[in-house]
């Protein structure tokens, strides 16, 4: 059985070039599919999700589908973007040998489960070619076309849930920035397994260019650091803090002039403080693990 993951962080509203809403066009992309033994797992931050529409298109699936709101995690209760922590809490509840994540603003074709099933059955597993309808200016980073499947994996990816349970799924101390899929991918094909793309594996994202996420903490340096970490070969997720992290935080240099990352060398386009918030929220990490995925799916009654 697929999994699919599909998480939201926008709310209801009209897709840039298109009338339709994220909601509708995720109804419609589950009506058309050919293959039936998925189940839809919908982790929707804003719970205002038209369920019955979704509801619908899943009636032919044999895992029907789930509605659920993020993990609390410190970062959500301060209303910072957690991607990763909504994925966590979708993979604590998912039964699917295979998962395929879908963000809030992609629309994907009607042999889109049914290839990366045939795929899954020869231990083989995508990143999705990405295109868009419009140059967004909300994602300046992401060129229209395919990424290359040895760069980028993203949130748009189908993994073997045996993997993400191995890693301890996806990385919450990105969460609040960004880096976060881009870890995960990484340490997936560290851990082993075979990443392809796929004609048929495709999708095409809405993005509003109107729409940006405040991101109240420094993207760079957790990227950086996320880097070591997988130098040195360390794949799981959400552990405690290392001492090096540690210091290399404590002594960035945020506030010195000009700002330099002392990390990446690059000028820093972060603050000249941390927040005392966000401060309070990356010291949890040093002293303790974050979370468990296995442990989770235990309580849920789940094997892992």
């Amino acid at each position: 059985m697929i999994s699919l993951i599909y998480i939201t962080a926008r709310g209801l509203f009209p897709m840039k070039g298109n009338a339709l809403g994220q909601y509708d066009l995720l109804a419609s992309c589950l009506a058309e599919q050919r293959y039936t033994d998925v189940e839809v797992i919908v982790c929707d931050k804003e719970n205002v999700l038209p369920r019955a529409e979704v509801e619908f298109a899943c009636r032919r699936f044999s895992g029907g589908v789930r509605f659920l709101r993020p993990r609390m995690t410190p970062w959500t209760r301060m209303g910072a973007f957690a991607p990763n922590a909504a994925r966590n809490t979708a993979l604590c509840y998912a039964r699917g040998e295979t998962i395929v994540g879908i963000d809030d603003c992609y629309v994907f074709g009607p042999h889109y489960f049914e290839r990366i099933a045939e795929l899954a059955s020869e231990r083989k597993y995508t990143v999705a070619k990405l295109s868009q309808v419009d140059n967004s200016v909300a994602y300046p980073q992401r060129p229209n076309g395919p990424f290359p499947a040895d760069q980028y994996g993203g949130g748009i990816t189908s993994y073997p849930l045996a993997a993400a349970i191995a890693v301890n799924g996806w990385d919450e101390r990105f969460d609040g920035g960004s880096g976060g899929d881009v870890d995960f991918f990484a340490r997936l094909r560290l851990y082993g397994g075979e990443f392809v793309t796929d004609e048929a594996v495709a999708v095409v994202g809405h993005w509003d260019g109107g729409r940006t996420l405040a991101l109240p903490r420094c993207d760079r340096l957790s990227i950086e650091l996320g880097v070591r970490r997988r130098k040195a070969g360390a794949l799981r997720a959400n552990e405690p803090w290392t001492a090096e992290e540690i210091r290399a935080w404590k002594n960035c240099g945020r506030a010195a002039s000009p700002r330099i990352c002392t990390v990446s060398g690059f000028a820093c386009d972060y603050k000249d403080t941390e927040p005392a918030d966000v401060a309070a929220i990356r010291e949890q990490f040093e002293t303790r693990a974050w979370f468990n995925l296995a442990e989770e799916r235990r309580k849920n009654g789940l094997l892992t």
